[in-house]
């Protein structure tokens, strides 16, 4: 319950983030693999994404703006005229990992009870 229903209410991006999260680090994972290189020494453009995948450009360009702000995915170059933006993911980590630790189990609710 508290690593399925609940892990899922508590993540504050739309399953569409998630997703897009997910593929880069598959992608990363593949990369760096050839490259000998860390998942978070892989770049990304918007465009080398939507040639690697089959997501649209503003499917795209609206999830790596959550991505980005939620702080997930790094921007490497910033976004100047003619120029591309870049990215990298900060961290090789699911999103799903949430840290639910703080939330007692039912047999340390229990317990708690039972001390009362």
């Amino acid at each position: 319950m508290i690593n399925g229903v609940l892990a899922s209410t508590m993540i504050e991006l739309p399953k569409s983030a998630v997703e897009l999260y997910e593929t880069l680090r598959e992608l990363a994972k593949k990369e760096a693999q050839e490259k000998n290189l860390k998942t978070t020494e892989i770049s990304f453009t918007q465009r080398s994404i939507r040639e690697q995948t089959a997501y649209g450009q503003s499917w795209i360009r609206e999830n790596m703006r959550k991505l980005v702000e939620y702080e997930y995915v790094a921007v490497v170059r910033n976004f100047k005229r003619g120029e591309r933006g870049s990215y990298r993911l900060k961290d090789d980590a699911a999103i799903e990992k949430i840290d639910l630790s703080m939330i007692p189990t039912p047999d340390d609710m229990e317990r708690l009870l039972n001390k009362q």
